[in-house]
């Protein structure tokens, strides 16, 4: 009878967790709508003609747009395969490729279109397959965690870490299109325990670079064909960085570089003047949504904090929210079940939210619309969105996961 009692107070307890998680916003006085990919556009999008909708086979696994070219990269997960789709700007096909299913799949393209990564991975090591903008393989390459990562312009890779085993690399580990390493001048290995890279322009780099005297420094480097000149550096705490989070916690926006580590947060102009800094915060999710504005996230059963918040970096001021995207965090069981933005898109007085959930590590995909003067108002729609400018016109790309994955796209006058 007890065990009984106990079994049906759980099952009152999770009931009464799940109800508190989805009034969650509702009780911060947030209304929150769930509309079709085609009301939005009806409502939000009147000024925008649609391009293309092109629906693919399968369940869509991943998805990555150049951000110049407006070239399209989409896979899709077929019985024991994946299938790898390429379109133009205008969304026509221009070849398809099929690889042996794996674990889990992704994908990213150079900003020009001209280099595809491919990473796919079961539990125990990855395959990078490294292709061009014609679809034919540079090379492969396995791996147990490493993963490839296109230049702006596709001239060159860079590895970064995955979330297994540990990693070092005591040298400026730049590669060529054909997987071989570059030759770099400019650069001293002397004393030298690891150098992690970011791309921020086709020619402009910056890396972690740590000592075996156990000194960390940010270095702001240009590139000329093969030699590196240091154009500024910048001490910061040893250990910021994990071995796989420095390429993803550093953003940017035209000339301004937002570089989040363990403890501390740090946005810098090209020039190497500090903007803004913050010490002892960890935000779960970041981005520079202007040249002059970043906004930050942080949330979490431990943190005890549900909050998002933009700042000026000119005038300092801080709209601090509380509030959490779709899900609230503080009456969740696991730590697994977490929400992320991939990044954030401002355009005719909306902000974009384009976030993947991990609900108990099933991953899921939407995108949040927020008006920026009125954050009591959020519309979901079940498709992560990529926003281009091209020419004269602005382009919406818009991605479905999971069911039913198709990719739609938009176009507008600037």
């Amino acid at each position: 009878m007890k065990k009984v009692t106990l079994i049906l107070m759980c099952i009152v307890i999770f009931s009464m967790s799940l109800i508190a998680e989805e009034n969650y916003n509702t009780m911060k006085g947030v209304r929150i709508e769930e509309i079709s990919l085609d009301d939005f556009i009806g409502d939000y999008l009147p000024d925008y003609t649609m391009q293309k909708r092109i629906p693919l086979e399968g369940i869509g696994r991943a998805y990555a747009v150049a951000k110049e070219s407006g070239d399209i990269v989409a896979i899709t997960e077929i019985g024991e395969q994946f299938k790898v789709h390429f379109f133009d700007i205008e969304g026509n096909l221009k070849w398809e490729k099929v690889f042996d299913k794996k674990y889990d799949i992704k994908c990213i393209i150079s900003d020009n279109g001209e280099t595809i990564t491919i990473y796919s991975w079961n539990n125990e090591y990855g395959v990078n397959i490294i292709l061009n903008k014609g679809g034919n393989i540079l090379f492969e390459e396995t791996l147990k965690s490493e993963r490839f990562i296109p230049s702006p312009d596709g001239s060159y890779l860079y590895k970064r870490i995955g979330v297994m085993g540990n990693y070092y690399q005591p040298y400026f580990g730049l590669y060529h299109k054909d997987g071989s390493l570059v030759n770099i001048s400019g650069f001293d290995n002397t004393n030298i325990e690891n150098v992690r890279l970011k791309f921020v322009t086709k020619d402009l780099i910056l890396a972690n670079v740590e000592t075996m005297d156990r000194k960390s420094f940010l270095h702001f480097f240009k590139l000329e064909n093969t030699k590196i000149t240091l154009l500024w550096k910048y001490q910061i705490p040893f250990g910021m960085f994990s071995d796989y989070s420095f390429d993803q916690w550093v953003k940017t926006n035209k000339n301004r570089i937002l570089i989040q580590g363990y403890n501390m947060l740090y946005v810098f102009d090209f020039m190497g003047n500090l903007l803004y800094s913050e010490d002892n915060v960890f935000y779960q999710s970041l981005d520079l949504i202007s040249q002059n504005r970043l906004i930050l996230q942080r949330y979490g059963i431990r943190l005890k904090v549900n909050s998002t918040k933009i700042i000026n970096l000119f005038s300092k001021a801080i709209q601090d929210r509380d509030f959490t995207f779709k899900y609230g965090r503080n009456t969740k069981f696991s730590s697994t079940d977490y929400d992320d933005f991939k990044n954030v898109l401002s355009f005719n007085g909306l902000l974009l939210f384009s976030i993947k959930r991990f609900p108990h590590q099933k991953r899921t995909f939407y995108t949040s619309i927020i008006n920026i003067n009125n954050w009591n108002e959020i519309i979901n729609i079940n498709h992560q969105i990529d926003f281009i400018d091209y020419n004269e016109e602005q382009i919406l790309i818009f991605e479905k996961h999971n069911e039913n994955p198709e990719v739609v796209i938009m176009r507008g006058k600037k």
